[in-house]
């Protein structure tokens, strides 16, 4: 994710149960579809960088328990 900052759109859907910490390096990121991810248990704390995020789909992560502390500061979402 490093090479990607002005990446503005990501849809992926991932069999992990944690995205990689590097998802916070895409601070130009304004939308994010996880839709699908369902082995999706959290999200690093650095998603709480990705502060330009406006629009962000978890449908079918019906694992996903938590959001970490920093998704307090995604106030365009």
């Amino acid at each position: 994710f490093f090479l990607l900052r002005s990446l503005k759109h990501l849809r992926m859907r991932v069999s992990m149960k944690l995205l990689p910490n590097a998802i916070g390096n895409l601070s130009n990121l304004q939308h994010l579809n996880l839709t699908g991810s369902c082995d999706l248990e959290t999200l690093p704390n650095s998603f709480g960088n990705l502060t330009n995020l406006q629009y962000l789909s978890l449908y079918g992560c019906s694992r996903l328990e938590t959001l970490p502390h920093s998704f307090g500061s995604l106030t365009g979402l």
